[in-house]
């Protein structure tokens, strides 16, 4: 059989006003609700996914064999601008000593941003192959017995803007 799936995910920022108007920053005043967005909006995801598998059942006089495999491929496209627009926090531990109070004055405790490209572009593969038997030894007792073997290849980034970390492969 084959098949293919798409999923189309976006999560945009809505503003409010006339649609010129750019999205603040994010603003975190701990014990208030949070005013703007969310720091890590815009993002979106596309992903397909293509796959081909099989199998076959061979029944006999004590018992039935199956096998079967699969193949996957994983095509994923992603960005999130994660604190490209900033995020200011407001705690109550520095300054005045209440979130709210800093807040009027100003006077963050912390302040985030991010600059650059988000932008990946994905993919992974995934194979696997399996084989059972089962035996019957009456007609109300059986045993089964199989093994399965799956393999899902790290992810690779197509420009080269992303890294796997793997132990005991050390770049000098």
């Amino acid at each position: 059989s084959a098949a293919v799936n798409y999923l189309n995910q976006p999560r945009t920022i809505y503003s409010a006003g006339d649609g010129n108007r750019k999205p603040g920053p994010a603003i975190l005043v701990t014990g208030v609700s949070n005013v703007g967005f969310a720091a890590n909006l815009p993002q979106s995801r596309r992903n397909r996914s293509y796959e081909i598998s099989t199998d076959m059942t061979w029944e006999h006089s004590t018992g039935s064999s199956k096998f079967g495999g699969a193949f996957r491929y994983f095509p994923f496209h992603a960005y999130m601008d994660l604190y490209t627009r900033s995020q200011f926090q407001f705690t109550g531990g520095i300054f005045t000593g209440h979130p709210f109070a800093n807040l009027l004055l100003g006077l963050p405790t912390n302040a985030l941003r991010l600059d650059g490209n988000t932008i990946r572009d994905f993919v992974t593969w995934t194979g696997s192959a399996y084989s059972q038997h089962e035996r019957r030894l009456t007609s109300r007792l059986a045993v089964n017995a199989g093994i399965r073997y799956d393999y899902q290849s790290p992810y690779q980034e197509s420009l080269g803007l992303a890294a796997n970390f793997e132990i005991g492969r050390a770049h000098v």
